[in-house]
C-alpha cells in the first residue's frame, strides 16, 4: 500500500492534468510533489529489501583484508587470553569481563595492556567504522569479524579466521554454534551469513539470505583458492 496508493493518485492526477483548469492543475502539481515523497521512500524500502536476495558482494576485499590481518596480529599477541574482543564503540571484553571504554589513562587498562597495545586497540576501533565492522572477537583460536548490515547497499557477510587451521564448523562452542555454518574461503578464512547485525545501535542479530548472484567467496588479495 505504501507504493500503490500514492502511485494511483499520482497517475490519476497526471492523466487528467490536461483536462483540469489552472487552479486544479496547481493543486495537482502540489499533491503530486507531496505524494512523490512516500512513493520514493517506498521504492527505496523495496530495493533495500530485495538487494540481499539479488546480490552478495565478496566477504573479503583488498582493503578489509589488510584491516582483518592487523586485527588478527593484535589478538594473536594476546595468546594468554582465551576470549578478547574490541568493538567499534571503543569498548572491550576480556575473558568475559566487560570494560565500557578503551581509556589510555586507565590504571586498569595499563595493568592489562602495554601503551602500544592500547594505542592499537584505539586505532582498530576507529578503522572498524570505516569497514562496517561492529566487533572483532577472539574465541578460542577463532577470530570473528561481526559485520554491520548496510542500510542501502548490499552487505558483505561476516568473516572468521582460524588461527590454528581448525574448521570452526567442527568446534562445539556456544558462540561459534550461533554463527554456523561457516563457508571456507581460503587458507583459514571463512565467511558466515549469520555474523551480521543491524538496527540503529547494531545490536539486532540478522542474517543474509542466499542471493541470486553470490560473490561472497570470491577473494581479492588471498591468492589462489584452495
Amino acid at each position: 500500500m505504501t507504493l500503490v496508493a500514492p502511485l494511483l493518485v499520482i497517475l490519476s492526477r497526471a492523466t487528467t492534468f490536461s483536462l483540469q483548469n489552472s487552479k486544479k492543475r496547481r493543486s495537482s502539481i502540489v499533491l503530486i510533489c507531496i505524494l512523490c515523497v512516500p512513493f520514493l521512500i517506498g521504492i527505496m524500502a523495496v530495493i533495500t529489501f530485495m538487494l540481499p536476495y539479488l546480490y552478495t558482494p565478496s566477504a573479503i576485499t583488498r582493503e578489509n583484508y589488510k584491516f582483518y590481518n592487523r586485527c588478527i596480529a593484535f589478538v594473536k599477541n594476546q595468546s594468554e587470553h582465551e576470549d578478547i574482543s574490541v568493538s567499534w564503540r571503543g569498548d572491550y571484553v576480556k575473558n568475559g569481563i566487560y570494560f565500557p571504554a578503551i581509556d589510555p589513562n586507565s590504571v586498569d587498562m595499563k595493568n592489562k595492556f602495554s601503551e602500544n597495545e592500547i594505542s592499537e586497540m584505539l586505532l582498530l576501533s576507529k578503522q572498524m567504522k570505516k569497514f562496517g565492522c561492529l566487533r572483532v572477537q577472539r574465541n578460542m583460536d577463532i577470530v570473528l569479524f561481526y559485520k554491520r548490515r548496510d542500510r542501502i547497499l548490499p552487505t558483505r557477510p561476516g568473516v572468521a579466521f582460524s588461527i590454528d587451521g581448525i574448521n570452526p564448523n567442527n568446534i562445539d562452542n556456544e558462540i561459534l554454534n550461533e554463527y554456523k555454518p561457516f563457508l571456507k574461503i581460503n587458507n583459514g578464512w571463512y565467511m558466515s551469513r549469520q555474523l551480521v547485525y543491524g538496527g540503529i545501535r547494531g545490536d539486532i542479530k540478522m542474517s543474509l539470505p542466499k542471493s541470486l548472484i553470490d560473490h561472497s567467496l570470491r577473494t581479492a588479495g588471498l591468492g589462489d583458492r584452495k
